[in-house]
């Protein structure tokens, strides 16, 4: 039994304000690293589905300042507990790799955000000794789609208030835009105008602008709506984004791992969903996933990592596992699917009820193997699509042209409905879980991470990465996983007289 050997390495940066630079005579920048040391730890976690990824730096407590560290008596130049030096809505960068000397200049950024909460803690141990540590924590720039809020305040006149900018001014009020610009819109107007603000208040140049990625080309978003909406601009846009066919998530790019991009990006993408017969391989550029509502995915968009040992790759990642924890369930089969169209409502109830009884084939599978409903019953999944399907058919023109309009929306949900059908009339057969792994910088949110163990090859999709480091001890990242296709492969395996669990090899966690 042995184990792979890491050279792992972190850097946490803290960028304050002008007027705290200038209060204690200390630089802006503070590079925290040293001062983590025995008994500090750093953790950063994201999830696909929340709108903010999070953090917290543990720092054993000392004196910081030009030659705090001499001794010899109280010198004039200790300034404080780092406690005393950080505030909220400090910026944070936090730096984490597996091995550091592969990187010749600096080390990919894992977390760009805000410093939300600053802890000085101190206790006294069993025996005797005590103890002191700063906690420090916040979020990454997801935050800030939860701080800017949209209120319905009204002046004598009627007039819609806002204390950062004016409704009119976003200029969508009573418009119809392709969602992709509907959400740039809120970015800029909003997300990003609060950050040029707060830069500016502030003199801190890493305040940072967050950049687009913007990759759903159909759908449009019909903005009158916004008039009657409280809430934050992050709602605001979730509540048009429609999932489950699209992703909205904040990423943190690096010119190290993203062939030049450096800086925080809101991703609005077509969910890249791929059918559990799917083999998916970072190699190849012509991917496949789930034809999503008229548009196909761009499979160089979508993130496959090999799990490599660091010496070749695809050489079986199992052997750098912590746990592996697989699963599998009934509570997500259905087999009866069904789009409502909330921009344009019609007799939605009675129309499913007539596809259901002619058997159209967009709106069932209620024969397929995986979903049959002889085994598990009859389950609908009913989804609401916020969105109409171009900016040409807006709800103000049905009175106009019912007919048109109404199949436009009819054409539109039943792509809707095929994309929903695909995506989930084989979940009984996906597996989900969770891994822990040796530390891996390449790891994010939406990516695909494909795992070799023995002749397994598996896939799983990528919806949660936390990393936990601490000095001199380890660096572990903890995956949280769907649509894994470890149980497929394995009746595939038994379908053709091979046992799985002697293909497997005798890899487990941490064993070779």
């Amino acid at each position: 039994m042995g184990a792979k050997t890491c050279y792992p390495g972190a850097q946490v940066t803290i960028f304050r304000t002008e007027q705290q630079a200038q209060a204690d005579n200390l630089p802006q920048e503070l590079d925290i690293t040293p001062y983590i040391g025995e008994g500090g730890s750093i953790r950063t976690a994201k999830d696909l589905y929340n709108p903010k990824g999070r953090w917290e730096v543990v720092i054993p407590d000392k004196p910081w300042g030009k030659d705090a560290g001499s001794g010899g008596g109280q010198s004039s130049f200790i300034v404080d507990s780092i406690y005393g030096l950080i505030a909220p809505m400090n910026v944070v960068e936090i730096r984490l790799a597996r091995d550091a000397y592969k990187y010749t200049n600096r080390l990919p950024v894992i977390m760009r955000g805000f410093v939300r909460d600053v802890a000085r803690e101190e206790t006294m141990s069993p025996d005797g000794q005590p103890t002191r540590f700063v906690r420090l924590s916040g979020d990454d720039y997801g935050c800030i789609g939860e701080i800017v809020k949209l209120h319905q305040w009204y002046g004598s006149s009627g007039q819609y208030l806002n204390p950062i900018l004016r409704l009119n001014e976003l200029a969508i009020k009573n418009a119809v835009l392709p969602a992709s610009q509907y959400i740039e819109t809120l970015l800029e107007e909003l997300w990003n105008r609060q950050l040029f603000n707060m830069m500016a208040e502030t003199g801190n140049g890493h305040v940072e602008q967050v950049q687009y990625d913007g990759q759903v080309e159909v759908g449009a978003v019909y903005t009158a709506q916004i008039a009657t909406n409280n809430g934050t601009a992050w709602k605001l846009m979730m509540d048009q984004a429609d999932t489950p066919w699209n992703e909205l998530y904040i990423e943190d790019r690096d010119i190290e791992l993203d062939d030049g991009d450096h800086g925080p990006f809101l991703v609005y993408r077509p969910t890249p969903y791929a059918e559990i017969s799917q083999n998916l391989d970072p190699n190849l550029d012509n991917n496949q996933f789930i034809e999503n509502t008229g548009q196909k995915i761009d499979p160089q968009k979508v993130r496959i990592v090999w799990a490599d040992d660091g010496e070749k790759v695809g050489a079986g990642e199992f052997v750098m596992m912590r746990s592996a924890s697989y699963r599998r369930h009934d509570r997500e089969v259905y087999n009866i699917f069904w789009v409502t169209g909330q921009a344009l409502k019609y007799a939605a109830d009675k129309q499913m009820a007539v596809a259901i009884a002619n058997e159209v084939a967009d709106v069932h599978s209620l024969h397929h193997e995986n979903s049959q409903v002889e085994i598990y019953g009859a389950r609908p999944l009913e989804v609401n699509s916020s969105q109409v399907p171009d900016t040409s058919t807006p709800p103000h023109h049905v009175a106009d042209e019912p007919e048109l309009a109404r199949v436009s929306i009819s054409e539109w949900t039943k792509k809707r409905r095929q994309w929903l059908m695909a995506a989930n009339r084989d979940n009984v057969k996906f597996d989900e879980g969770e891994l822990v792994v040796h530390g891996n910088e390449q790891l994010r949110i939406g990516s695909y991470y494909l795992v070799l163990r023995g002749s397994f090859k598996v896939q799983h999709y990528i919806t949660q990465v936390s990393h936990h480091f601490v000095p001199y001890r380890e660096f572990t990242t903890t995956l949280g996983f769907i649509r894994a296709n470890n149980h497929w492969l394995r009746e595939q395996w038994r379908s053709m007289g091979q046992s799985p669990y002697f293909m497997e090899g005798r890899q487990g966690v941490l064993e070779e």
